[in-house]
């Protein structure tokens, strides 16, 4: 069985379809980890696409990638693009190309597996325009039901959840010795950002939509999409099944609204209560607290800098991290925050990346969660209801960093066992087996 690995221009899932490989390598499958790159220049875009071209020429294979990656957006492999049509030319299949328009897996007629990361509201228009044998992989149970619903005529395959990486050997640095008391790893856009998507069609659409946030932040275990399917039926009950269909997926605005303002609450239940917290990912200088001494953002020069220090200055920005300095990060942290993007049935990668570098994994909560992690044994649950009681969770915790050590020991041996990215490689391969599609 032949793998190619679509990296995309997301260095996030590109680091984990590295890790995948590893497995996919190590149980004797041949792999090609691919990336279309315009800004390598023409040659190298040829180079990489003409060992692409001859490692699908002979034998079994298959494309694996998250959220579309080749196949929708800016780095769509199409038979058309400049580099792909001169090598098709060169081994005499250019004829054959009678739509410049058309996926280069589908004129190979390779399968391409999708593993999307995010809530599929998000890709109606991308599902539109799938390739012809086209498979989804879905990190939540939820989305595979939102998926079974709304789009039952694509293949969906069973739950696999998001894995972590072990970036260096356990135990690393002893609590003691972590500089960092907090840290979360992510991006921070102000959720206000989001009201001209609200109030784009006037001021009686932007109350709806409004309801809505309210609703869904009122109670946080259901979800967004039922909220948005129950408020349209109350407005309009002979609204049909299509029309539903059409409206969720014009619904990401409302998600990402709720995903900042939710993080952002969060944080500022322990910056304002006098907890340092060390943030680390782009938007940051944007973030608004009473404590802001408390709080600290990696600046574009390298910095660390409180939000307090960088409003003394003009144009500080934060930067934006790899998924391996992240991991760092992570490491020289007594605890990494977690807030989970909306998902009720799921996983977040940045829960078993603390779990396996020696940090507590401080969390909210899903349903998935609380069926495979114990809380205040190998992770730490809050309540997204109660934040209040967060900062008295946290200051008790740094008090005992025996407590804490016991919590990290049982979180990486169970992690390191279950839930790296290797094993969902293996996981999906067992998959494939089982459908007899290797």
């Amino acid at each position: 069985m032949k793998i190619i690995l679509y990296k995309g221009d997301i260095e996030t899932t590109s680091y984990f379809l590295k890790q995948m490989g590893k497995e996919f390598r190590r149980q004797g499958m041949e792999v090609l980890e691919y990336q279309f790159d315009i800004s390598k220049g023409k040659n190298g875009g040829l180079q990489e696409t003409g060992e692409l071209l001859q490692f699908a020429a002979s034998g079994k294979t298959l494309m694996l990638g998250f959220n579309y990656a080749g196949v929708f957006g800016e780095d769509i492999l199409t038979v058309g693009n400049t580099d792909v049509l001169q090598l098709l030319s060169e081994r005499g299949k250019a004829a054959e190309c009678v739509d410049e328009n058309m996926l280069l897996v589908d004129f190979l007629s390779i399968p391409y597996y999708n593993i999307v990361v995010d809530h599929p509201y998000h890709y109606h228009l991308h599902l539109k325009h799938r390739p012809k044998d086209y498979h989804q992989i879905d990190i939540d149970r939820n989305h595979i039901r939102y998926m079974k619903r709304y789009f039952p005529e694509i293949d969906v395959l069973p739950f696999l959840p998001s894995g972590g990486t072990q970036l260096c050997h356990y135990p690393g640095l002893s609590m003691m010795d972590r500089p960092y008391d907090v840290v979360l790893t992510g991006t921070y856009i102000p959720p206000e950002s989001f009201y001209v998507f609200m109030d784009r069609h006037g001021e009686e659409y932007g109350a709806f939509y409004r309801k809505m946030l309210k609703d869904a932040l009122d109670e946080p275990d259901r979800l967004l999409e039922d909220i948005v399917r129950e408020r349209i039926l109350e407005e309009i009950p002979e609204a049909t099944e299509d029309e539903l269909k059409e409206t969720l997926g014009h619904i990401q605005f409302l998600d990402y609204y709720i995903r900042f303002y939710v993080r952002a609450e969060v944080l500022r239940a322990l910056v304002d209560s006098g907890i340092r917290v060390y943030a680390f990912g782009g938007g940051w200088e944007n973030f608004e607290c009473e404590r802001s001494d408390c709080f600290f953002f990696e600046t574009e020069d390298g910095r660390l800098m409180s939000l307090q220090e960088a409003g003394k200055e003009i144009g500080v920005m934060s930067r934006y991290l790899t998924s391996e300095e992240c991991l760092q990060k992570i490491r020289q942290a007594k605890i990494s925050l977690n807030v989970m993007p909306w998902f009720r049935d799921g996983a977040h990668d940045r829960i078993f990346n603390s779990m396996l570098n020696g940090t507590v994994a401080l969390t909210d909560s899903s349903i998935y969660l609380r069926k495979i992690l114990k809380d205040r044994e190998n992770v730490v649950f809050y309540d997204l209801q109660k934040l209040e009681e967060l900062p008295g969770m946290v200051k008790e915790l740094l008090e005992d960093f025996g407590r804490m050590e016991q919590i990290v020991a049982n979180a990486y041996t169970y992690a390191v066992d279950n839930h790296t990215w290797q094993h969902r490689a293996a996981e999906f391969l067992k998959i494939l087996k089982n459908r007899n599609e290797i």
